[in-house]
């Protein structure tokens, strides 16, 4: 008989995860815990409040391509959100008036979520039918520290290769079609100027080869004071030399020394992770490797993410969104 009431075990606490979480709870009466890596929900959403001024500084890519009109943002109570930002190119880019953390605020967190932070997962494996037919659940999610939770359904909401490495024991068809994925670690460096000082300095577009991928230039009056910019270089980086000689104050003055600009007015503030933008999505055959993926997971197991969309563009917050809500509908039929 089945246990009630049911659990279902989410990896990851960034944006998907979080939505998956949210479509689960609203489905009905289950159990529902989050695992992470860190130490703080949100993953590359996250705001830093920078010196005595608390200036908002996100952390992940302040640009979007969410489409201002898309009614998913009025369903989350964040309509008239999304401001343009220019990004150096001809695609037109938007920013959060209140900082990108307000995504995490409106998809949301409830309190009778288990949160289980600082918390690495191994592995997720399968109960048997013996096993089943004496009570247990369909799975077990096995974690770093030797901790075996018991799972009715789980969603997979982390990086293609941490999904990879999860998913080896449980399905190793799903896990083949995670291997070898490529992405762009882009360093993001934050720096705050007086605007008079940066006027003239910074180039119009960038060539394709430069080391910088773009630079966003904020000088709204909800994000930082009148007569202060808040500049946000994209630099392309090797993930190798992350483990080896990487040093967040010699990459923030690189770039300032690139375009003959001062340090800033606060403590330019770098952030970088390795597996930040998917470029899978690119390929031609990646709708039939993710409909392959789908397939190959067991009634009950889910992915979400970026790494996961197909799309023809860059993936979007939104698409991260309904990534996690399209993961709780696969896992929600086993459980009911």
């Amino acid at each position: 008989m089945r246990r009630t009431p049911p659990h279902a075990v989410v990896i990851g606490t960034g944006l998907s995860g979080l939505a998956a979480a949210r479509a689960l709870r609203n489905r009905g009466e289950l159990r529902i815990t989050l695992i992470d890596l860190k130490k703080r929900v949100g993953a590359s959403v996250s705001t830093h409040r920078a010196g005595p001024l608390e200036i908002q500084i996100d952390r992940g890519c302040v640009g979007t391509l969410d489409d201002p009109a898309d009614p998913l943002w009025d369903a989350l109570g964040l309509e008239d959100e999304l401001v343009p930002v220019p990004m150096g190119d001809a695609r037109t880019w938007f920013m959060f008036r209140r900082a990108q953390e307000s995504v995490l605020g409106a998809v949301g967190m409830s309190p009778d979520y288990t949160l289980l932070m600082q918390s690495a997962v191994t592995s997720v494996g399968e109960f048997d039918a013996a096993a089943r037919a004496h009570g247990f659940p369909r799975f077990c999610v096995c974690l770093e520290n030797g901790t075996v939770l018991e799972s009715d359904a789980v969603v997979i909401a982390v990086s293609a290769p941490r999904a990879e490495r999860i998913l080896r024991g449980l399905s190793p068809d799903a896990a083949a079609r995670l291997e070898r994925y490529r992405f762009d670690t882009i360093a993001r460096v934050n720096v705050v100027q007086y605007t008079a000082d940066i006027d003239g300095k910074l180039p119009a577009a960038l060539p394709a080869d430069h080391p910088i991928t773009y630079i966003a230039r904020i000088d709204h009056p909800v994000r930082v004071p009148e007569g202060m910019t808040w500049l946000q270089f994209g630099m392309r980086c090797d993930p190798a030399v992350l483990e080896t000689r990487w040093n967040p104050d010699d990459v923030a003055a690189q770039v300032t020394r690139m375009f003959d600009l001062p340090l800033g007015l606060i403590q330019p503030i770098v952030s970088v992770w390795p597996f930040d933008e998917p470029l899978e999505w690119q390929d031609t055959g990646f709708a039939a490797r993710m409909e392959a993926l789908h397939r190959a997971l067991p009634e009950g197991v889910a992915v979400a993410g970026s790494d996961y969309i197909v799309t023809n563009r860059r993936p979007t917050l939104t698409d991260r969104i309904r990534s996690g809500f399209a993961a709780a509908e696969r896992v929600y039929p086993p459980l009911t």
